[in-house]
């Protein structure tokens, strides 16, 4: 059985190293990367000019040098991780590749060429001269004559006439006039005058005063205009000093006090309550009767009625206890005076029987 040994150092020493031995584990210190005699386990990526079709390696991306695209081994195919790269766009061309830069170069440059030299359907040359425009489509140019169009218009001055030739027509001249046209203005500043010189050499003279309106400050009973220097008008409201005056002017303008008025949510308050009681008080049917009931209060007895009843009836009933009274008083003053003399009979009787004797010295209780 081979022995597994292990050995480190730098990726020069490992690539200085030959033989390289196939049963030892080489760890380069500076590169970090660990190999098995020549074979490395820590390369993450291979650059090949195939796809190797046996002894694929997974975990590693393989860089197919001829496409440049980029293929990782999944166990079972290699699956591509990027579009390839082509060197020429194809007439079919699709979304699945890339082309390179000198692809799509040679692409637009082949278009072009195919166009180049082709006459009668691209513009070449247009030029202008005197009225005709003339354009080119590779070959000789097509002339117009811009019929109808003004060109190189003049101004006079001095007859104040302006000219507009047309190509293909005549001259279109029209004329400012001359009457009444201010040559020059002044302003004279003894009179305050703008003086406007006409060419008919007469002199317009402006008062400076009528062009500006100029405004003063009044004052009425209940306010005062004033007009600044510096042309500000400002109003300056009278409030009448007079008792019970409600109507005070505030910082943020003129304020009317009403302490007794409500507001119109504080109104409706009000006239709600009232309503609300006026409702209660029509549902209450102990405190209103119905017409049965009034009928029937009618048919009852009078307060004078039923007092001269109860009084009848008192005076009667007052009449028959103090008879039944009176009788009974007297029977019982009969009898008390009846029991009164049988007791005082025994009474005495009993006082004969009895000998009263002192308590001796001894203490002793007197006998009877």
């Amino acid at each position: 059985m081979a022995q597994v040994k292990f050995s480190y150092g730098t990726k020069a020493r490992y690539d200085a190293l030959s033989p390289k031995d196939m049963d030892t584990l080489y760890f380069t210190t500076d590169t970090l990367q660990l190999f098995k005699g020549t074979a490395e386990y820590t390369k993450t990526s291979k650059m090949v000019s195939a796809l190797p079709t046996t002894g694929q390696i997974q975990g590693i991306i393989y860089f197919r040098m001829t496409d440049y695209s980029m293929h990782i081994w999944n166990g079972v195919e290699f699956v591509q991780l990027n579009k390839s790269t082509v060197t020429q766009i194809p007439a079919d061309a699709t979304d699945n590749d890339i082309p390179t830069t000198k692809a799509v170069a040679d692409y637009v440059n082949a278009k072009v060429a195919a166009v180049e030299g082709i006459k009668g359907k691209f513009v070449t040359d247009v030029t202008y001269n005197a009225g005709v425009l003339s354009v080119a489509k590779g070959d000789e140019p097509v002339t117009t004559t811009l019929t109808g169009v003004v060109h190189e218009p003049t101004y006079d001055a001095e007859t104040r006439t302006i000219k507009l030739p047309v190509f293909g027509g005549d001259t279109l001249t029209i004329a400012l006039g001359k009457d009444l046209v201010v040559k020059n203005g002044t302003y004279n500043t003894k009179d305050k005058n703008i003086e406007l010189t006409l060419t008919s050499g007469d002199v317009i003279k402006i008062p400076v005063g009528s062009l500006i309106d100029i405004y003063t400050g009044v004052a009425t009973p209940s306010a005062e205009v004033t007009v600044s220097a510096d042309n500000k008008i400002s109003v300056a409201v009278k409030v009448s000093a007079k008792a019970n005056n409600t109507l005070t002017l505030e910082e943020d303008g003129l304020y009317v006090s009403v302490p007794d008025a409500y507001t119109k949510t504080e109104v409706d308050t009000k006239v709600k309550t009232i309503q609300d009681a006026l409702n209660t008080h029509a549902k209450d049917t102990t405190v209103h009767i119905t017409a049965a009931e009034r009928e029937a209060w009618n048919v009852k007895v009078s307060q004078t009625e039923l007092k001269n009843s109860h009084d009848d009836a008192v005076s009667v009933a007052a009449a028959d206890a103090t008879k039944k009274a009176d009788a009974a008083l007297a029977g019982a003053k009969t009898y008390t005076d009846g029991l009164n003399t049988a007791m005082d009979g025994r009474v005495k009787v009993v006082e004969k029987a009895l000998t009263w004797k002192p308590i001796d010295d001894t203490g002793a209780s007197a006998e009877t």
